[in-house]
């Protein structure tokens, strides 16, 4: 997952992370790095 959303980041995409955004949300991930990535992406989605 975390290098999903980084490639994303990374690639100027965030687009790209909607699927993990999505097992993350689906899973109730607790995990705090992962949270914290998954909202930077979240606030670059149109």
């Amino acid at each position: 997952m975390r290098l999903l959303i980084e490639a994303a980041l990374a690639a100027g995409r965030p687009e790209a992370a909607r699927p993990a955004l999505d097992f993350l949300q689906a899973s109730g991930c607790e995990d705090p790095g992962l949270v914290f990535l998954a909202e930077r992406v979240r606030s670059l989605l149109p």
